[in-house]
């Protein structure tokens, strides 16, 4: 992994800036690989900056601008953060256990295969997340449960069962003929068996005010 010092990564933060606003002398930011552990990057606008397979854990993250960022295989782990805008960041097999993501716009995020464990997603925006396949919840805002044959992903926002994503309301609205249309006599007998329950664990989870 490839190292930065701090005044490395200002002139990388800044060509980045100039990349958004189509200047010259503008540069993507590729800290792909990178070790970044334990830098402080809050504030920074890195969006749509690769930073894919980076190590960013202990990194300062907060109040950082990471939108279309790619994230994907990052170690995120004990990461800050805080009130980060990850909106439609790409943060698929990401390590974010014991993360702090309070207060984050992760709206329209790919969290898909994702660890979340023990993450605080406290006031977090998940809104049309993709949390599928994530391989640990933290166990308050997601929750991940494996029922009877399926692996089950729960949010304030989304319920994920399998393949099939729905809110919560278009799962208890589904009638009998839905469910077989979608998977057939076992799937049926499935949510017969587990409807109740996926709606109980779903009224745990705090829903975040979202201003």
């Amino acid at each position: 992994m490839k190292t930065y010092t701090p005044s490395e990564l200002t002139e990388i933060i800044r060509k980045h800036h100039l990349y958004l606003e189509h200047e010259k002398g503008g540069e993507r930011a590729n800290l792909s690989y990178a070790n970044l552990s334990f830098a402080d990057l809050s504030y920074a606008n890195l969006s749509f900056a690769d930073l894919s397979s980076a190590d960013l854990s202990y990194a300062n993250l907060s109040y950082a601008n990471l939108r279309f960022a790619d994230l994907s295989f990052a170690d995120l782990s004990s990461a800050d953060l805080s009130y980060a805008n990850l909106s439609f960041a790409d943060l698929s097999f990401a390590d974010l256990s014991s993360a702090n993501l309070s207060s984050a716009d992760l709206s329209s995020a790919n969290l898909r295969s994702a660890n979340l464990r023990y993450a605080n997603l406290r006031s977090a925006d998940l809104r049309s997340a993709d949390l599928r396949y994530a391989s640990a919840g933290n166990n308050i805002e997601v929750k991940t449960l494996q029922l009877g044959k399926y692996y089950t992903v729960i949010s304030a926002y989304k319920v994920r069962v399998g393949c099939q994503s729905h809110t919560l309301e278009e799962w208890k609205g589904f009638d009998d003929r839905a469910i077989l249309e979608m998977d057939g006599k076992d799937g049926l007998i499935w949510w017969k068996q587990w409807r109740d329950v996926i709606c109980q664990v779903a009224a745990t989870i705090p829903t975040p005010e979202v201003k």
